[in-house]
């Protein structure tokens, strides 16, 4: 769905302003134009991500639904704060995630260890164009701040990297140049395909894209270091001596895998995007009301684009409570430092809060 499509969805209901001043609308009390008004609350956001997520040239397509992600968090905090004073006011939402999984896998590396921790700030002005005892209508102007932190950790499987060595110093005591290499590189990414290939669990880059490419520069450097020897042992047609080359090559090569493949790869990206919106809100009766918020962002300064509209119902509890369940969709286009972070997150949304 268009972002313009969207925004006309989420005001729609402002058409009702029109028309209706005679009708009489029981409302909570207005603040006083000269008074503050304050309200906290806490949101809770259950969203699925979808998009191209990458590093250098290694991108991922990543389909990650609501049910994957709860299973993955380790800890979550999220609050929204305002002030209205008159026809100003200005907002702040703060959200902070922290997810995390782990997947075995049978190549060289026995697991990989995944860490995400994503934070992200919005903080935003106001003033109110129209207000009546329907509701009201704001135009906003404001940034957001996006912080997202990637760890990759390694795990070498010992056994594997012994067998993968032996196999590696068989290939270059009988084969050479175009065809070693074409040997080396065939073993190495299959057995460290889940680096490249696998489905992300979560929506992170392929840290670990480039390893296999490492780990091939390191051991043809390690064979190209050791051939002349192990060929001068093949011809002197001694089996000890055949042996011995081969086993000095072997662990040579196990030991190169093993440093390499004990690792940890991180990075962090952060970027502001600036944005201009409108939010609204529409009063059904004293207790139940419509509101809706949408902005467009990025420009350039941070993201290409980034763009969100949400829509909720919201029911006055008490004079002071309020609780509003809606749904929420957020694209962010960022393609900056060789991070691609083009995905749309979207889902239902509940928030509770007061007003004092």
């Amino acid at each position: 769905m268009k972002p313009t499509h969207l925004l006309t969805l989420a005001f729609a209901p402002l058409s009702a302003f029109a028309g209706e001043s005679d009708k009489k609308v029981v409302t909570p009390p207005a603040p006083a134009p000269d008074s503050w008004e304050y309200k906290l609350a806490m949101p809770g956001w259950l969203a699925g991500i979808k998009g191209d997520v990458g590093i250098g040239n290694q991108v991922s397509w990543v389909n990650v639904n609501v049910d994957k992600i709860i299973h993955r968090i380790d800890m979550t905090a999220s609050f929204r704060g305002e002030v209205q004073k008159g026809r100003w006011g200005a907002q702040a939402d703060f959200l902070y995630m922290s997810l995390s999984d782990g997947i075995g896998t049978d190549g060289l590396v026995s697991k990989l260890d995944f860490r995400m921790d994503q934070t992200a700030t919005d903080f935003g002005v106001s003033y109110r164009l129209i207000e009546g005892p329907r509701g009201w209508v704001d135009v906003r102007g404001g940034f957001r701040y996006t912080n997202i932190f990637q760890r990759l950790t390694l795990h070498p499987d010992e056994d594997a990297i012994e067998d993968a060595s032996g196999r590696l110093v068989d290939a270059a005591a009988t084969l050479a140049g175009r065809a070693l290499r074409n040997a080396v590189g065939q073993l190495v990414d299959a057995k460290l395909a889940a680096l490249a290939g696998r489905a992300p669990t979560l929506p992170e880059g392929p840290l670990g894209g480039r390893v296999p490419e490492a780990v091939r520069t390191l051991i043809e450097a390690r064979i190209d270091a050791r051939k002349a020897e192990l060929a001068a042992a093949i011809a002197s047609n001694l089996q000890p001596r055949i042996d011995a080359a081969k086993a000095k090559l072997t662990k040579e090569i196990a030991k190169v895998l093993a440093d390499k493949l004990d690792a940890r790869y991180s990075r962090t990206d952060d970027w502001f995007d600036p944005y201009v919106g409108l939010r609204a809100r529409y009063n059904f009766c004293e207790k139940f009301y419509f509101l809706a918020k949408a902005d467009i962002g990025g420009f350039g300064v941070g993201s290409d684009l980034t763009w969100q509209a949400s829509a909720a119902i919201g029911c006055q509890l008490s004079r002071n409570m309020f609780a509003e369940a809606g749904y929420r969709f957020l694209a962010v286009d960022y393609q900056q430092n060789g991070f691609t972070y083009d995905v749309r997150s979207q889902g239902a949304e509940v928030t509770l809060g007061i007003t004092f």
